[in-house]
């Protein structure tokens, strides 16, 4: 049953485990067998399973469901939890900071987008096999000087 309550409580990042401690340190330290020596074992399995799950899997899987880099998870999560001023930070953090970044990637296509025209598209043609002979067969005929009177007769004939 402790268990299962930890678990959920692992929903809000960091709460989970004070509690957790707060509960199992005094829990070993009151058994038959316990004492000093099944606290600090209990605490260092306590302190590599967090580990593992705070820097390694959790990270991974927000990743994974969020779509933004790992570090970025754990980042986020500091810098929210800062800004918000704890663990509303916390809770809130990936689904904002991927909200944030889903608006700059649409804010970034669109003005990427708005920068090249289809006037601009319309005016790029790719030549084709036999013209681009032909071109390059007249532009080897004609001298430098005349080069500005082809120029200006594509653009008038475009």
């Amino acid at each position: 049953m402790i268990g299962l309550i930890l678990g959920l409580l692992n929903i809000v990042p960091f709460l989970g485990t004070l509690i957790g401690l707060l509960i199992v340190l005094p829990w070993a330290y009151m058994q038959p067998f316990g004492g000093i020596q099944l606290v600090g074992l209990s605490l260092l399995v306590f302190t590599i399973v967090q580990l593992v799950e705070s820097w390694v899997l959790t990270p991974r899987i927000m990743a994974n469901r969020s779509g933004l880099h790992p570090a970025l998870v754990v980042i986020s999560v500091f810098f929210w939890g800062i800004a918000f001023g704890g663990i509303t930070g916390m809770i809130v953090a990936v689904p904002l900071t991927a909200f944030l970044v889903a608006v700059w990637i649409q804010a970034k296509d669109g003005l990427t987008r708005s920068m090249t025209s289809d006037h601009d598209a319309a005016r790029i043609e790719t030549p084709t096999s036999t013209e681009q002979a032909t071109t390059t067969r007249e532009s080897r005929e004609q001298p430098a000087s005349t080069a500005s009177q082809i120029i200006s007769t594509e653009q008038i004939e475009s």
